[in-house]
């Protein structure tokens, strides 16, 4: 009988290290939580509730006025006005004579393609292949777990920020300064909410400005003034509709705070007195995120940029789950260090990761008679990644072929 084949000696080597059975069991976690799909909460209304908002709105004979319409007048099904920020708004005129069913469909196929492209393009130049590979295959993944199932059925806008600051990151890390920031800036008037990022990594930019030498300050005001650029120029563009939405349209919507929920991250939401003091626990994890941006920014960009990004939507009023796929970054990026790290630093990078999976995708059954418990474990993975980052992480190498160019 013939003796089997032996594996290669690559292969021979991986399965004696832990990585790949920790990578495994990480995978049985998501397994195991495919089935909080069925927990997302029934709109009452066919897929696509958030969607249909924007799409009933440019078919509405107010659809180059939407905040002077009432949500009956235009044919939302929940009667509800218009609350998106003026950017957001104009991002879907392609929906304009286009049928209900056939703008869902592309949003659905859209939002697939999204989640699948943005850890490619966050592990981009990762150097290990292997890793890389797990890496994209864990965020490929991450698209049958609650965030993305609940982002998917409401028709949720908050995947092209995602999108947009995945390629920021990459055009970063490649050299591109000035037009990663012009990216990354202008979602902050698209959702407002990235605007938290941007304050954390302005203070990466300042740290990179007080460390480093003329060519790293250089490199730090293009970054800025990209997203400086970003953020006003759709603002100016805009002013009208812009002023009156933050006079007439946000006060209103920004005062509503939500009950405690297990469909719910926000901060404010779930700390609200006397139990805990949420400027607190929100004041703590931008300070944590911005001191470790402003010791790490140059020396490890891509975990300070998809950081920045994932703690955004905790600190508003109202923030559910299908927001949490801002998250989704950072969990591709801590996959692929985990993965890329031995010894030590190895156990505080899965442990990082591990926190990050119990959080953000664990059955939510988990938590059943707990509702704060799974934004509590979120918070705490945050914060201690946050820490992991400013104490622990190794430089990562720089992708950029030449110096950085002002494109």
């Amino acid at each position: 009988m013939a003796s089997p084949t032996p594996l290669p000696a690559r292969l021979q080597a991986l399965a004696r290290r832990p990585e790949p059975y920790l990578f495994l069991a990480v995978l049985v976690v998501l397994g195991l939580s495919v089935a909080t799909f069925k927990s997302v909460p029934p709109s009452g209304k066919p897929w696509g509730l958030d969607l249909q908002n924007l799409h009933a709105f440019h078919a509405c004979s107010f659809k180059d006025a939407p905040y002077e319409a009432k949500g009956f007048q235009c044919g939302d099904w929940l009667r509800r006005p218009f609350v998106y920020p003026p950017l957001l708004y104009w991002s879907f005129v392609w929906t304009r004579g286009l049928t209900w069913e056939t703008v869902r469909d592309a949003w659905t196929v859209l939002t697939g393609a999204i989640l699948v492209a943005s850890p490619i393009l966050l592990t981009r130049g990762a150097g290990d292949r292997l890793a890389r590979g797990a890496a994209i295959l864990f965020g490929v993944v991450l698209g049958t777990q609650f965030p993305a199932v609940f982002a998917f059925e409401r028709g949720n806008t908050d995947i092209p920020v995602v999108l947009f600051w995945s390629v920021g990151a990459l055009l970063y890390l490649k050299g591109h300064r000035i037009s990663a920031g012009l990216l990354i800036g202008a979602m902050a008037p698209y959702k407002l909410y990235p605007a938290v990022g941007c304050v954390v990594l302005v203070a990466g930019l300042a740290g990179m400005a007080l460390r480093g030498d003329r060519a790293r300050r250089v490199e730090a005001l293009r970054f800025a003034g990209g997203l400086f650029l970003g953020a006003v120029i759709p603002t100016l563009f805009l002013a009208g509709m812009t002023s009156k939405y933050l006079r007439d349209v946000l006060p209103g919507f920004a005062a509503h705070l939500p009950g405690v929920s297990l469909h719910s991250h926000s901060v404010p939401a779930t700390f609200r007195p006397p139990l805990y003091g949420p400027k607190l626990v929100s004041g703590a994890l931008i300070l944590l995120w911005s001191g470790a941006a402003f010791l790490r920014f140059d020396k490890n960009p891509r975990e300070v940029l998809v950081g920045a990004l994932a703690i955004t939507t905790y600190v508003a009023g109202t923030s559910f789950d299908y927001n949490l796929v801002t998250a989704y970054p950072l969990l591709v990026v801590l996959a692929l260090r985990a993965m890329k790290t031995a010894g030590k630093p190895a156990l505080w990078a899965w442990a990082s990761l591990g926190l990050g999976v119990l959080g953000v995708c664990a059955d939510h059954a988990w938590f059943t008679g707990h509702p704060r418990g799974h934004v509590v474990v979120q918070v705490v993975w945050l914060l201690l990644t946050a820490g992991l980052l400013a104490w622990r992480a190794e430089p990562e190498p720089s992708l950029e072929r030449v110096p950085a160019r002002a494109s």
